[in-house]
């Protein structure tokens, strides 16, 4: 009866664990079912092991520690763009789930309504964060500027004071001493291109501007 009763929270972790993976594995992320499934069991079968011979107290530290490093490698940074948070988050609460699946009896039973919760999030977040981004637009602006130590930072403080934010950047430096900045913008309706002009002009003179 013992084993079936174990047998059943690392089935438990495994599926609720696969439901979180599968939604990200749908929508084509870095860490999709296997990943999920796979830390939602091993956070179950550790605290099942030290609920039988140690301190349960101490696993969830230790568990919570190890999915950091974890989640640290699915998160990718370019210039100002950062990607894969939601999914280093959604591994994180799923060695929660695990977790609570592991410590057995009303534990398990909240796992499976945070799962129901990290679905809702996941799903209707997603839709909320479209209807909310809308009515921006996302326009590319190419800005050749002189090469010299804080030129781009200036440039990038001036575009977010005319009230557009920055999508992402990059740099292309060129063989006469100039630099190349490109920045992908998101404006909202009330921005306008030639506020954003006018702010660089100001605190960039030199600089030429080019909407592409």
């Amino acid at each position: 009866m013992a084993f079936y009763t174990e047998a059943g929270y690392l089935v438990l972790a495994s599926l609720l664990g696969g439901f979180v993976g599968a939604q990200r594995e749908a929508t084509n992320h870095s860490a999709g079912l296997r990943t999920h499934v796979l830390v939602c069991l091993g956070a179950c079968l550790l605290t099942r092991i030290h609920f039988a011979t140690g301190d349960p107290g101490r696993i969830a530290a230790q568990v919570v520690t190890g999915i950091g490093f974890l989640g640290a490698g699915v998160i990718l940074r370019r210039g100002l763009s950062v990607r894969g948070l939601t999914t280093a988050a959604s591994i994180w609460i799923v060695a929660a789930i695990g977790i609570s699946c592991g410590a057995g009896g009303l534990y398990a039973a909240s796992a499976a309504f945070a799962t129901l919760l990290v679905l809702f999030t996941l799903t209707v977040g997603r839709w909320s964060e479209n209807l909310i981004h809308k009515h921006e637009n996302q326009l590319t602006l190419a800005i050749t500027i002189t090469r010299h130590k804080g030129a781009v930072a200036t440039a990038l403080t001036a575009i977010t004071e005319a009230g557009a934010t920055i999508a992402a950047f990059e740099t292309e430096d060129m063989p006469d001493g100039q630099r190349v900045l490109q920045v992908t913008l998101r404006m909202r309706p009330d921005v306008k291109q030639q506020d954003i002009c006018d702010e660089l002009s100001h605190t960039l003179p030199d600089a030429t501007i080019e909407w592409v």
